[in-house]
């Protein structure tokens, strides 16, 4: 009977982890819709300083920050370079923040804060702290430059978040704290 405990135990948890980092890889490998009105909406969510990973048709994905931002193109600083590049947004294929969790050090960013919840994008879920410590866990709704709405999991109706507001936001997943408990949990 232990024996069948133990490893049902194990199978849970190689389950869970393995949910955790499908929901994370998707988020991650989400491909933009290839509409260049909007990939330029995400790179404005994303604002100027963020680091990105474009990927462009016929070439190998490239990271650096998002320098300038234009009407027609942005400007992205590659890692590892000087040299600035120009992408036209009908030329990119996917545009992924490459951080996609946040915690304020201090006072809220609220940049930062607009620009993970715009990596995760509507639909996902996320798990976020606000500044006066109430904590929420949902599925992003709709977002502007100010705001995001978030429908809780125990509620019906959306939320509106400031991003000024934000403390902490990370993905709605399992947390790491949780992973640790169940196998420190899971009996030998």
């Amino acid at each position: 009977m232990d024996d069948w405990r133990k490893y049902t135990v194990m199978g849970l948890i190689v389950c869970l982890v393995n949910l955790s980092l499908a929901d994370l890889t998707m988020a991650r490998g989400a491909k933009s819709s290839g509409d260049p009105a909007a990939i330029k909406q995400k790179v404005d969510m994303l604002g100027v300083g963020a680091p990105v990973e474009v990927v462009v048709k016929g070439e190998e994905a490239m990271r650096g920050l998002i320098q300038s931002i234009g009407d027609q193109d942005f400007v992205l600083a590659p890692s590892g370079t000087s040299v600035v590049r120009h992408f036209a947004y009908d030329q990119v294929q996917r545009l992924i923040l490459t951080k996609l969790s946040y915690q304020a050090a201090g006072q809220p960013d609220p940049d930062q804060a607009r620009r993970v919840v715009a990596g995760w994008g509507v639909g996902k879920a996320v798990r976020v702290t606000l500044a006066d410590g109430n904590k929420l866990k949902g599925k992003i709704q709709t977002m502007d430059m100010e705001h995001f709405s978030l429908l809780p999991t125990s509620q019906a109706e959306p939320v509106q978040v400031a991003y000024a507001d934000v403390q902490q936001v990370a993905s709605g997943g399992m947390t790491p704290r949780t992973q640790w408990l169940i196998l420190v949990w899971c009996p030998s």
